[in-house]
């Protein structure tokens, strides 16, 4: 296996299966468009700041809920050719909340291994504020460099992780540590895997960027780059699933990949 051939069948997983993949995604966008308007509309309305902590919780809730259900309902497609049916994918036999809980720790337990990395980092390199260099917006060499190296770091570690996540979705009982440990002679692979990923992300986005500069003085022609922003944040969100399904079927079923 190698990286590159991971990413490319992942491709080709969502490309190949695009009327699936928003059969199993549409209902979660829709209803989130409007969660967000009605979330707005309270808001202004309470003028309150706990009202604006609690609806922003419950909000942040169904957001990773969703994800966790399209991504179950997305790996049991994949790896079981399991379709689903009804407006939505969600059946109560599902283990949607496991999947929910195991990505939200894996995500916290990459974010502290990333914090912690950094302030190494910035202690060996003599004091380079790392963090701010992470979240700066100047397009800067040095802090283009550094969001590169930690996007890539920080996709590496998940990646080793949230393998355990198709299991969750396919009930098998795999845990974080047996991930971890079926993950790491592919190490170098899932490197090569995160930097294309990582590179597809910030080709795409410095596109669609610079076109929303260009196109800043025209209401209509941001209308539509806005649309392709939130197109393309599916098509990477759903790209990323296919590359957790494709990993897990290579890694742990022991599938060839071409």
């Amino acid at each position: 296996m190698n990286g590159y051939t991971i990413f490319t069948h992942s491709l080709r997983q969502v490309v190949g299966n695009i009327g699936m993949a928003v059969r199993v995604s549409w209902w979660f966008w829709l209803m989130l468009v409007i969660l967000l308007f009605g979330y707005g509309v309270l808001v202004g309305v309470s003028n309150s700041m706990f009202v604006a902590v609690i609806l922003g919780v419950a909000l942040f809730v169904f957001i990773l809920w969703g994800v966790s259900l399209i991504a179950v309902a997305w790996h049991r497609y994949i790896l079981l050719e399991e379709r689903p049916g009804g407006v939505t994918p969600y059946r109560p036999d599902l283990d949607v909340w496991g999947y929910f809980w195991n990505m939200l720790g894996i995500a916290i337990i990459t974010i502290i291994i990333v914090l912690a990395l950094s302030l190494l980092f910035a202690l060996v390199m003599g004091g380079i504020d790392i963090l701010q260099a992470i979240s700066s917006t100047e397009p800067s060499f040095s802090n283009i460099l550094i969001q590169f190296l930690f996007t890539v770091i920080s996709t590496v570690i998940y990646l080793r992780m949230a393998l355990v996540l198709p299991g969750v979705a396919l009930q098998a009982g795999m845990t974080l540590g047996h991930a971890w440990r079926e993950s790491k002679p592919y190490n170098g692979s899932i490197i090569v895997l995160a930097i294309a990923l990582a590179l597809l992300n910030i080709l795409a986005m410095a596109v669609l960027g610079g076109a929303m500069v260009a196109f800043a003085d025209s209401p209509g022609a941001v209308f539509v780059v806005s649309l392709a922003v939130l197109a393309f944040q599916w098509f990477y969100f759903m790209l990323n699933i296919s590359v957790l399904s494709t990993l897990f079927g290579h890694i742990v079923q022991k599938r060839e990949v071409y």
